[in-house]
């Protein structure tokens, strides 16, 4: 299919040549209107990002903005004019794409909580408590524990940190939760909330990981 987004026509390649076009006549058509999309480097690279900007080409990162483009138009047109999709199955589409995006990211951020709260935070408070311990026993015996004090100093901002991460992620994810019926605000507040929380939680965590035992 030849897609000309300035006129919003299209023409469908077997069309062309069964009016007479040559397939490398319309093959070098495809290429001239539409080579500005193709890319050899690596399309997961900044690189990519910004050579899309020069070409005024989209670049969509995320799910749910990708979603977003079945209630797109211009998009939309060439679905129904083609007759691949009716309103109602592109509606519907868009429904469960957004309604199973939420649906895996919740299951993602309550594993992320349960793993947190039942085994890294405990085993991480066990682990505080046991170099506490030891710093009392280098004070009794008159050594100096200054080097496990800056640990556990530091040991404890961080799990203060993910207590105070994991209150904002529970908030967000109830959140989320009560907007179920509104699949496309529900997703919103799991994309841009949740899964931002997140992911500032696993920095957290994975310092705290590189710190106990």
């Amino acid at each position: 299919m030849n897609y000309n987004t300035k006129s919003n026509n299209y023409t469908l390649a077997s069309s062309l040549i069964e009016n007479g076009t040559t397939p490398m006549d319309v093959i070098k058509n495809f290429f001239t209107n539409h080579k500005r999309i193709i890319f050899n480097g690596d399309g997961y690279s900044h690189n990519w990002e910004d050579e899309a900007k020069k070409r005024g080409l989209s670049n969509i990162t995320n799910t749910v903005d990708a979603i977003q483009t079945l209630k797109n138009p211009k998009m939309t047109k060439i679905l129904l004019e083609l007759g691949v999709l009716s309103e109602n199955e592109i509606s519907s589409r868009y429904e469960i794409l957004l309604e199973s995006y939420s649906k895996n990211i919740q299951v993602e951020a309550l594993t992320s909580l349960k793993m947190i709260k039942n085994q890294i935070y405990p085993a991480s408070v066990s682990y505080l408590n046991e170099i506490s311990q030891t710093a009392i026993n280098l004070s009794k015996n008159n050594i100096d524990n200054k080097f496990i004090l800056d640990d556990i100093k530091e040991l404890s901002n961080l799990l203060e940190y993910v207590k105070k991460a994991i209150s904002l992620l529970e908030v967000e994810i109830k959140k989320a939760q009560d907007s179920k019926t509104d699949y496309n605000k529900a997703a919103y507040i799991w994309k841009d909330n949740v899964v931002s929380l997140m992911n500032k939680i696993r920095i957290i965590i994975d310092t705290i990981e590189s710190k106990v035992s």
